[in-house]
């Protein structure tokens, strides 16, 4: 009796989102939110480090702002337990970077609610623990986790400090004991996760010794590219990232090395993941068929020779092969229009140079074609690491912004910027508008929101579907900033002796796209910070999600150990940490098709998506970060707050 009583308390826990009777939002609510999200933003920056102690606490670095690693439980209410509760604090450079770019964005816009200079520049002083200190020669290459140098192998390794030691200590624990406590107690679900965890500990402690990505250095330029537009008002972390970072530009020499060309006859550059080549076999084949050439980003950076000189030292690309993931795609694009717009890179380098000018263009191209291709009906694919859709939205429609606001300043891009604004407005102002306009949802106060699958698919003891919204403030900030993104464009007004800098809706705008902004505000003022709405969002994940989504479940034409000699036959040894399958080169259609009709290592390839809640085995890791929520929201709010009256003059 005492387990059904405490269950169905979990139960009326988890579906408490009853939404209050919600009125108009005035600029005063507006800014009353905007300061409180500040705040929580501001005061959750780690100030002191904490150690690692088991069960206890989490190591936490100074500097950091707060993010999460979790899995997407789902289902019975001890599923949603487990998603809700069983967290890892992970320290890493990407959350940092995001947020403080973002906060100072909203300064920009707005010209209030200030970060102070000091969060800043302790933000900056924790990216030196992610410098990859392997390379012998100054440069800006980053690891998405801080370094740790190991004696052993004489090796800087990557150390996510609170999951490593979790894994080891499954080696000490009675995990079937536990598991078996746990299933008397009525939590199948959690026994479950328990006995998968343990029996998978050796494969994922392997998986965590990742090489530095493309992604977190991206993201770290667009954060000093920011940081340059505002150096004169935040000079000491100005110079303080300045100063950590003399040689920018080996971002772009890294772009290049590890870029994918599949029509090269380089094994380094024309081999990719089999997920990948899936989802873009008809970009690749349209432009085999018009004679063009293809050469776009990656998210790792090492390439197969150099994992065999390292993988032993303990450095190891995420299934042993690259691939090319559309977000970190576009944010490197965005990485690049902003580093070029603010100054931070001469145009020279990417205009200049072949084949980074190629990278940029195609990797432009790419975007808009996905988009309008609505990611080939794989985002569980096209979108490896960032499942929630609006914020690949979101993505792109930064980049938009920033040219839109160049050119406007200016009065116009260079051909080379002007050839990627050409390439992503026809997309954001169609494709991605659709896909806003047709999945908002509306609540009984007709307002607007949006959300994903966090929380969008657990039962109750007794069948019923339960849904918690937890990533509903997430999406619906960012859905909000996508649209203001790509409708909206800065104006210049002038008063007594100082310039004030707005934003003004396109005169082609949609009216749907105001008011479902206005409405999405509203929202916001009134759920943010509420407490009737988790402050949950999955801003990444791992690229598996369950094994549909695994490398050797799609076609490929080579198999080989890490160290680059070759399987054959496939069937002499099954897939693991110790093996790369790939595709290297290009495969024509025909020869492809040929692939999809057979089964991979003895199982058919999975065809479609059924959404990322659709499957309930093993288990989907992804990251979550409060501050992160609340910088989109606050971001959200400040452009909406800027944004003039329709009959306010402008220029």
């Amino acid at each position: 009796m005492k387990g059904l009583v405490f269950r169905l308390w979990i139960v009326l826990a988890l579906t408490s989102t009853a939404t209050p009777n919600m009125v108009p939002a005035h600029k005063s609510q507006i800014d009353t939110c905007m300061d409180r999200l500040f705040e929580s933003i501001q005061t959750s920056q780690v100030q002191q480090e904490t150690q690692f102690i088991p069960l206890w606490s989490f190591y936490k670095q100074r500097g950091a702002y707060p993010c999460y690693m979790k899995g997407n439980f789902h289902g019975t209410f001890d599923q949603a337990l487990l998603r809700n509760k069983l967290r890892f604090f992970d320290n890493n450079v990407f959350t940092t970077s995001y947020v403080m770019t973002l906060l100072l964005e909203a300064f920009a816009l707005t010209g209030s609610r200030k970060p102070s200079e000091e969060h800043v520049v302790l933000g900056i002083d924790s990216f030196l623990d992610y410098l990859d200190k392997n390379r012998p020669y100054n440069h800006s290459i980053l690891s998405f986790w801080p370094l740790k140098y190991s004696q052993t192998k004489q090796f800087w390794q990557a150390n996510p400090a609170n999951t490593l030691p979790y894994l080891d200590l499954m080696e000490l624990v009675p995990v079937k004991q536990v598991a078996s406590f746990f299933q008397s107690l009525g939590f199948k679900d959690i026994e479950d996760f328990l006995e998968y965890f343990y029996a998978d500990r050796k494969e994922n402690k392997k998986l965590l010794f990742l090489p530095p990505d493309q992604d977190t250095s991206s993201v770290h330029i667009a954060f000093g590219a920011t940081l340059r537009s505002l150096r004169e008002t935040f000079p000491k972390a100005w110079l303080r990232w300045e100063g950590r970072n003399p040689r920018k530009s080996t971002v772009l020499e890294a772009y290049k090395n590890y870029s994918y060309r599949p029509f090269s006859g380089d094994t380094d550059s024309n081999s990719i993941d089999p997920r990948t080549y899936f989802y873009l076999r008809e970009f690749l084949d349209e432009a085999k068929e018009n004679g063009s050439d293809v050469a776009l980003i990656t998210t790792w950076a090492q390439t197969l020779t150099e994992q065999q000189q390292y993988s032993s030292k303990g450095s190891t690309m995420a299934r042993g092969i690259n691939n090319v993931c559309l977000g970190v795609t576009a944010n490197a694009v965005l990485g690049i229009t902003r580093a070029l717009i603010s100054g931070l890179f001469e145009e020279s380098l990417v205009a200049g140079d072949p084949l980074m000018r190629q990278i940029y263009l195609n990797s432009s191209t790419l975007l808009a074609y996905q988009l309008d291709k609505n990611l080939t009906g794989r985002p569980d694919l096209a979108l490896m690491y960032y499942p929630t859709r609006v914020q690949f939205d979101w993505m792109v429609s930064r980049t938009v912004a920033e040219l839109e606001s160049a050119r406007r300043r200016q009065g116009y891009l260079s051909p080379l910027l002007q050839t990627v604004y050409d390439t992503l407005v026809p997309s954001a102002r169609g494709s991605i508008t659709r896909r806003l306009m047709n999945s908002v949802q509306r609540d009984s106060a007709a307002h607007a929101y949006y959300e994903d699958f966090l929380g969008a698919a657990d039962v109750s003891p007794f069948g019923s579907p339960i849904k918690t919204g937890e990533d509903r403030i997430f999406c619906t900030a960012l859905a909000v900033n996508t649209l203001v993104n790509i409708w909206t464009h800065p104006v210049h007004i002038v008063r007594s002796t100082e310039t004030a800098t707005h934003l003004a809706w396109d005169i082609a705008t949609p009216s749907l796209v105001v008011e479902t902004v206005g409405k999405a505000i509203e929202w916001l003022v009134h759920n943010s910070l509420s407490g009737h709405f988790k402050p949950y969002g999955a801003i990444f994940s791992a690229s598996y999600k369950w094994s549909r989504t695994l490398p050797y479940r799609y076609p490929g034409n080579r198999y080989q150990f890490l160290n680059g000699t070759e399987i054959t036959p496939w069937s002499r040894y099954p897939p693991d940490h110790l093996t790369s399958y790939m595709v290297r080169g290009y495969i024509p259609p025909s020869e492809y098709q040929v692939l999809l009709d057979n089964d991979q290592f003895g199982q058919p390839v999975p065809r479609d998506f059924h959404g990322f809640n659709a499957d309930h085995t093993k288990y989907m890791w992804y990251w979550d970060s409060e501050p992160f929520t609340y910088s989109v929201s606050l971001l959200a709010l400040a452009k909406y707050s800027s944004i003039l009256d329709e009959h306010t003059p402008g220029n």
